[in-house]
């Protein structure tokens, strides 16, 4: 006997998920050896941002290695922003001012142990670290401005990094040209490649994002190109700025194609507040749900990953434990960006006596960037009409992945009933 399925509405909302590894982010700068206030860090955080930016800057100690005390003030900040449930992009430099040359250790081999020091410690986190940006060296930990840029000062502080960090950590370096020498130089490519992105900190400020890819026009296309690759594998983000105004000059489409182009998952919301006030005040251009808003407001919605679930069928057959569930969905990953890390999804079944069950399915959401469908079987113990929602979760720590759908209340999209 088949038993036909009711479905839900399955119409994208514009509400922006509070979704891990992706979006606006915060930064939160710290001096290594300097107190912090608890209270004052909990009161600049918002519930409506998984993501903060955290940078130490360890100038202080140039001239000698890191001391425990440095490392643990370090472990504790890095701790309190784990326990408020942020994703951190991390950041260690020894320059917050725009003279790293005045700054940085005068010996590489200290500059290589801080790195061993600062990569060990970031290391204890795991997951919890999103993305470790830079290589300690350079204006504003930019990796420019430094006089450790050499070929082989930047490949032996990027395997010391590797080293520490493996797979569990993604990196990135401030420009293509460097993720590429680095790649060619890996001691641990095949690591290097999955893991190892770009954090643009001059998104739109010229045609060249003001240094980050060539002058040379078709030199840059080449360096976009890579960065299109990389984006399906690893995290790139930064900070849009305003420069001399080029973005000004760009339609709302061709900044949306841009950001999509190099699969932008985060940015910085204080800057560049000129730019990001701009595209308050211009409309995003486009048709569905988004037509009414702000260029700003779609950006920060498509910002990494945005699931929509658009279909589902579903038939129900008898089956020794109740029922057996025929499952197909399809959805659509209309954001920017895959999701980088793995996800678990679950089933979700109530009928109208109270009962209730969950059921893991073989789902997960990681690197889908398109359109894509799912056909799985799932058992229900009973024979009762049933509801039926799908939840989904990051799969190291449980945290919930929530579709551009209309949510239940624990956060899962319906699917409709019997």
């Amino acid at each position: 006997m088949i038993t036909w399925f009711h479905k839900a509405l399955f119409a994208e909302c514009t509400e922006m998920p509070v979704n891990p590894d992706r979006g606006w982010y915060q930064i939160f700068p710290f001096s290594a050896g300097d107190g912090f206030s608890e209270e004052e860090i909990r009161n600049s955080l918002t519930d409506t941002e998984r993501l903060v930016l955290v940078i130490f800057n360890i100038g202080r100690y140039a001239a000698c290695e890191l001391p425990d005390e440095a490392l643990g003030q370090m472990r504790a900040i890095l701790d309190l922003f784990v326990r408020a449930e942020k994703d951190i992009l991390l950041r260690v430099c020894y320059d917050t001012a725009g003279d790293a040359m005045g700054r940085e250790p005068s010996l590489f081999r200290l500059v290589s142990r801080h790195m061993e020091q600062v990569t060990l410690m970031a290391a204890s986190f795991g997951e919890k670290i999103f993305v470790y940006q830079g290589l300690l060296i350079g204006n504003w930990g930019e990796m420019h401005g430094s006089r450790y840029l050499e070929e082989k000062y930047l490949v032996s502080l990027a395997d010391t990094a590797q080293a520490a960090m493996q797979d569990r950590i993604y990196r990135a370096v401030r420009t293509p040209a460097q993720r590429k020498l680095l790649l060619q130089n890996a001691q641990a490519k095949e690591i290097q490649n999955r893991m190892l992105g770009v954090f643009d900190d001059a998104i739109l400020g010229s045609v060249n994002d003001i240094g980050t890819y060539s002058m040379d026009k078709n030199l840059r296309e080449a360096e976009i190109e890579q960065m299109r690759q990389a984006g399906l594998a690893v995290p790139c983000g930064g900070e849009a700025v305003w420069g001399d105004g080029y973005a000004e000059t760009l339609s709302a489409d061709k900044i949306l194609q841009y950001l999509s182009r190099i699969h932008v998952t985060y940015l910085n919301r204080q800057h560049d507040s000129r730019l990001l006030d701009h595209w308050k005040n211009v409309s995003c251009g486009q048709k569905g749900a988004f037509s009414e808003h702000s260029l700003y407001d779609y950006i920060g919605a498509h910002l990494g990953y945005r699931f929509v679930l658009r279909n589902a069928r579903i038939r129900r057959r008898k089956s020794e434990k109740g029922c057996r569930l025929e499952i197909s969905m399809r959805m659509e990953n209309v954001g920017f960006a895959p999701i980088y890390r793995h996800t678990e999804s679950f089933i979700l079944w109530r009928d109208d006596r109270g009962g209730s069950g969950e059921i893991q399915i073989p789902l997960d959401l990681y690197g889908i960037d398109a359109e894509y469908e799912k056909n799985i079987i799932a058992e229900v113990e009973t024979e009762r009409p049933v509801k039926l929602a799908l939840l989904t979760k990051r799969a190291f720590d449980g945290a919930l992945i929530r579709f551009a759908n209309r949510q239940t209340e624990d956060g899962s999209v319906e699917l409709g009933e019997w």
